[in-house]
């Protein structure tokens, strides 16, 4: 019948866009360690997200968010966070239900609201348990460690950072070391924590092993910080004054 063909017409219309919107939020998945800035470009040619189902809602708007931190653009408001949270919740999906709370976690310590970072902390760490993924455990024990260092916490801080330090090396990820090294001795330095601060910006600087390493010259200038703090002057200038000569600007 004509109700019939219709029927199964529309049906198979609505499983080729579902199909579509699906792989479209996969590849976006995929770019977004590293290609951030495509992922985001994809994301501004999606559907509307009140358009699409609640599974395909709670992704896009995680990923909407999880865009919006790689590409430094403020996030404003938890409301796609909220979409995102409230699927999750009763979903077996633990990865992305712990990628939720890590950045509702990411969304109060940016608004100032620490205890509610706090608890999102707590609650992405219990989500993560039982699964394999280093890069998120190496990120959030990482910025986990910053709150709790800014929070004057300082032994949990150390727990986390040696935590997160223990997943870079898992992933074999130079570069994520030195910046743990140059997070955690910052953290050290405003503290006035200053010989911690000094031994972990030369840890970094020991694996930047080439100048043009984006860290090389930021853990330089973090180092003269350090030696000017403990009023040791003639070292600061000598750590700036080699800082300035490998620049190339």
């Amino acid at each position: 019948t004509i109700a019939a063909t219709a029927a199964a017409l529309s049906l198979g219309i609505y499983q080729k866009r579902t199909h579509q919107i699906n792989a479209s939020l996969l590849q976006i998945e995929q770019l977004m360690y590293e290609r951030p800035d495509s992922a985001w470009k994809i994301l501004q040619h999606m559907p509307s997200i009140s358009q699409l189902r609640k599974e395909e809602q709670a992704l896009h708007a995680l990923l909407f968010t999880q865009a919006q931190y790689k590409n430094y653009i403020p996030v404003k408001s938890d409301s796609l966070l909220r979409i995102a949270e409230a699927y999750y919740r009763t979903s077996s999906d633990s990865l992305h239900k712990a990628w939720t709370l890590f950045y509702l976690a990411q969304y109060y310590r940016d608004s100032d609201e620490k205890e509610k970072a706090l608890s999102y902390f707590q609650q992405a760490n219990i989500a993560s348990r039982n699964i394999e993924n280093n890069q998120f455990k190496f990120l959030l024990n990482l910025h986990w460690a910053n709150l709790l260092s800014d929070e004057d916490a300082e032994n949990k801080g150390i727990e986390k950072y040696q935590t997160a330090n223990k997943y870079a090396i898992l992933l074999k990820d130079t570069l994520k070391q030195i910046d743990l090294y140059g997070q955690w001795g910052w953290c050290c330095l405003l503290t006035g924590k200053y010989d911690c601060a000094d031994s972990l910006f030369n840890m970094g600087l020991k694996l930047s092993t080439s100048s043009k390493m984006t860290y090389y010259n930021y853990l330089l200038n973090c180092l003269s910080l350090t030696a000017r703090e403990k009023k040791d002057y003639k070292r600061a200038l000598e750590l700036v004054n080699r800082s300035l000569s490998l620049a190339k600007d």
